[in-house]
């Protein structure tokens, strides 16, 4: 396995590479890996003391459950034993160490059918180096969690078939939820699949009883292995349910895809390099699958004709976008299930891996058949530029396997010897398909991760660290125009409270209400990047600290000054002189949801300076009425140019040249005002790209995604902060499309927000606000004092797991303003109190402990069984 590795691998080490990629490892991974070991050791240390561990930190984007963040991956608690500073190291280890394990997994499946090993040796590597790994593997370390539970889970499954203990397949279940519960659920469907071939097989007689009798005690081992994960299972169900992950706008009816390349592709794409065929379907296999498949399916029907069935079912799958929308969780049509394909498709190897010895004429006739079909079709499309030079690489790797598997033949090698031919070839093949992966000069894969040791110091020496030394003992949050894809997560590593988050899974409610004032800070349901510097939204959010860098000075929000003392030569800090007090902020007047979401996108923003938004109103309370604000918002039309630099105007939008072009806009600025750019029906079906919107001393970026693409929001109005007005004139906005595409584009238009009243809003917020603020482990405490009723508006994105007590007595709290805790309050003074525990664990935690008890009793009856002695 080291030798492969450092084959397949070299590319990392000659161009001085890590294993963490610079988008998601760099933003998500590695600073998950790193909070869960300071996590770990945090928790002991504190149980020691008697304190429980936290469940809630602010660090966390806005604040959220540590949830979002702890991967309850067995392999992953390690952390807990590494100091901070060598994560790097172990994010690398645990990558291939996952792999390794996959390996194992692989073997003890193909050993429990006793399999020569060999043959096993040579199908764990065409498993852990398929093209699923290469590609997505390495990116995603949780990606390699399925390969290692679906073998074993397999097997746990055939013990239950074949009337054995089912406890192996109860914890394999188990662990699978644990490390993922979206590659378990695929599992899962795959183990279905599994088991109704392997019935038929099985069983010959009474088979509708026999299945009931089967059926009945695989889904309560099943659910037993639920049960004992529980704990962890129950509280992420409850994220996923209340995100907006599974709200998107997929095309999932098509069955069949538009592009018929796509079916020639895979087939060419089965055994050729770093190719993709689209939609998460990385095939690249070892060169020796093709020939294999070629004696499988040579042979009598009634040969292996399980391994056979499967295959043809997840081929046909693989070729279905529906088969990829179900397998997804019904989320997005993407195959990450291809790893399912990868198991078959090497365990079909190993089956077949004794006959090379024995191939008739009418197998190498088979082969050659494929050979020059496989060669044909690539030449063919390759004469009409259609093919890709990957191809052709496969072709040749496909032209020396069948060359040396002939002349092997010829000259009558030994089985054993045959064993290791087939082991030389398939490692090779990876070794090479490997090299033009990660090589710089064709796949450049390698290219797309930090330097060796680079992943601290991504974060250590960005501009952020001085977020952690302002020296302000007040509870608030911070914002920044610097926050871009790839460093999202920066608070998490820093500990400083933000905005920014990219998450797989994001608080529903935080993505609702960017979504429903347009804003560029949302672009996914899975990233969010700031508040846009909107006055409104950033006081309301609790942000008392702007940062921005030179250029930039336009972004800043309404009411921010420069702070000298804490800028930097490369970026500037801002503090919010109007900010509201603490963590709660109280109103005398109410809008009710349904008049909130009747209303235009600024005027739901501003409107919630004055008024807190309610979804339940209590019929006997003295809060005042109000249908909508009072500010007037101010719009004006843009006229759509008809061409730009390399770009010319269309019927529905613009099309835009190679390497991208622009258009110029002018608007007259209002002193006194917000300005806000208005695109609508702004959209691009087929893809994602962004676009940037240029102003006076603002730079933004807007994210444009199809319905058909995965984390879409099926948003098509966009409004752009483009600054705060200190004068009358007149100012030109050039808009950057960054991307050789069409585009549709109805309309733009500017949009004037006055703030004239904003000092005397935040006045009235903070005229009865929370005192004495106390955070402690998942709890707040605070004092105020009204004198008539008022409702008080917490800056905490709402969750569930919060409870509310007033005075010692247990209150409602409500969503309030679409995304904050809100609670009602009557005069007087009050001590106010908020406790967290993450939904789900305690009921999660009651299921487990019962399921491990029960395991555990199931447990000590199979060794009595068995006349085994426990030792205790």
């Amino acid at each position: 396995f080291v030798a492969l590795c450092l084959g397949v691998l070299a590319q990392f080490l000659l161009q001085g590479r890590s294993l963490v990629w610079k988008t998601d490892g760099a933003s998500q991974y590695f600073p998950y890996l790193h909070y869960m070991g300071n996590y770990l050791r945090d928790s002991l240390e504190g149980l020691l003391h008697g304190q429980l561990p936290s469940m809630y930190d602010f660090a966390l984007g806005m604040g959220d459950d540590l949830g979002a963040i702890i991967r309850w991956h067995p392999l992953d608690l390690i952390s807990m034993a590494v100091p901070g500073k060598y994560t790097e190291i172990l994010y690398v280890f645990l990558i291939l160490f996952r792999l390794y394990l996959a390996g194992l997994s692989f073997s003890v499946f193909c050993f429990y059918w006793k399999k020569e090993q060999n043959a096993v040796l040579t199908g764990s590597m065409i498993y852990i180096f398929c093209g699923y790994v290469m590609t997505y593997g390495l990116r995603h370390p949780t990606f390699n969690a399925p390969l290692i539970i679906l073998p074993l889970l397999l097997v746990g499954a055939e013990q239950v078939i074949c009337g054995q203990n089912g406890l192996l397949f109860s914890v394999m279940t188990a662990l699978g939820f644990a490390s993922n519960y979206y590659f378990m659920y695929m599992c899962s469907v795959a183990m279905a699949g599994y088991v109704l071939l392997r019935f038929w097989n099985v069983y010959r007689e009474n088979r509708v009883k026999n299945f009931f009798r089967m059926g009945i005690r695989l889904v309560l081992y099943y659910l037993l292995g639920i049960g004992m994960i529980a704990v962890v299972l129950f509280p992420t169900v409850w994220r996923l349910t209340t995100s907006l992950r599974l709200g998107g706008e997929e095309q999932s009816s098509m069955l069949l895809y538009k592009n018929l390349q796509r079916y020639y592709s895979w087939f060419m794409d089965l055994i050729a390099p770093f190719r993709n065929t689209g939609y998460n379907t990385a095939l690249n296999y070892a060169v020796l699958v093709l020939p294999a498949l070629c004696l499988l399916f040579v042979r009598r029907w009634k040969e292996h004709l399980t391994v056979k069935i499967a295959l043809l079912l997840e081929t046909v799958g693989l070729l279905i976008p529906g088969c990829a929308f179900v397998l997804s969780g019904f989320s997005s049509i993407t195959n990450r299930w291809v790893f399912i394909f990868s198991f078959t498709l090497s365990f079909a190897v190993v089956t077949v891996a004794g006959d090379f010895a024995q191939m008739t004429r009418k197998q190498m006739a088979v082969l050659a058949c494929v050979l020059a079909l496989y060669c044909g079709l690539g030449f063919f499309y390759w004469t009409r530029q259609a093919g890709s030079v990957y191809w052709i690489y496969g072709m040749a790797e496909l032209a020396v396997c069948t060359l040396v598997l002939l002349v092997c033949r010829k000259i009558r090698l030994s089985a054993k010897r045959w064993t290791a031919v087939l082991l030389f070839l398939t490692g090779c093949s990876c070794i090479v398909n490997g090299y033009f992966t990660y090589d710089e000069e064709h796949g450049a894969i390698a290219s797309e991760y930090l330097d060796r040791g680079a992943a601290f110091s991504f974060y250590g020496t960005s501009d952020f660290t001085r977020f952690n030394t302002i020296g302000d003992d007040s509870f608030y949050r911070v914002d920044s125009n610097l926050v871009t894809s790839g460093n999202e997560n920066a608070s998490v590593i820093l500990g400083y409270h933000g905005i920014s988050m990219y998450n797989s899974i994001i608080n529903g409610e935080l993505v609702e209400y960017l979504l429903d004032q347009e804003s560029p800070g949302v672009n996914a349901v899975h990233r969010v990047f700031s508040m846009d510097g909107r006055a409104a939204s950033e006081a309301l959010a609790g942000v008392k600290y702007y940062m921005t860098s030179e250029e930039d000075t336009g972004s800043v929000p309404y009411g921010f000054v420069l702070r000298e003392d804490l800028s930097g030569e490369s970026y500037k800090i801002y503090e919010n002189q109007y900010p509201l007090s603490s963590l709660g902020y109280t109103y005398d007047r109410y809008i009710s949801r349904e008049e909130y979401d009747s209303l235009p996108a600024l005027e739901k923003q501003q409107v919630m300076l004055e008024a807190v938004v309610l979804e339940n109103i209590n019929k006997e309370t003295s809060l005042s009425a109000v249908s909508s604000g009072r500010d007037e918002i101010l719009t004006a039309s843009l006229e759509m140019p008809r061409e730009g630099e390399n770009v010319r105007a269309t019927e529905r939008g613009y099309k835009v040249g190679k390497g991208g072009g622009s258009i110029t806009l002018t608007y007259e600025k209002k002193e006194g005002y917000e300005a806000y750019l208005h695109f609508t029906g702004f959209y691009k079906d087929t893809s994602y790209t962004s676009v940037k919107v240029i102003s006076s001393g603002v730079s933004k970026s807007v994210m444009l995604r199809g319905d058909n693409r995965t984390y879409s929001l099926g948003r098509r109005d966009y409004l752009v902060n483009i600054g705060y007005c200190q004068e009358n004139g007149e100012e030109e906005i050039e808009v950057f499309f960054t991307d050789k595409k069409e585009y549709e584009l109805e309309g733009m238009e500017i949009c004037y927000v006055p703030l004239d009243r904003y000092t005397e809003n935040i006045e009235a917020l903070n005229r009865d606000s929370l005192q004495n603020v106390q955070l402690g482990t998942n709890r707040i405490s605070g004092t105020v004092s009204l004198p008539e009723e008022k409702f008080m508006v917490f800056s905490i994105p709402y969750s569930e797991g919060w409870t509310a007590y007033v005075d010692g007595e247990k209150a409602p709290l409500q969503k309030a303003n679409v995304m904050y805790l809100g609670l009602a309050l009557e005069p007087g003074g009050h001590q106010i109190e908020l406790r967290y525990c993450t939904p789900g664990f305690r009921a999660g935690a009651a299921v487990s402990g019962i399921s491990l008890v029960i395991f555990l009793l199931l447990l000590w009856r199979w060794k009595r069984r068995r006349g085994c002695h426990i030792r205790v």
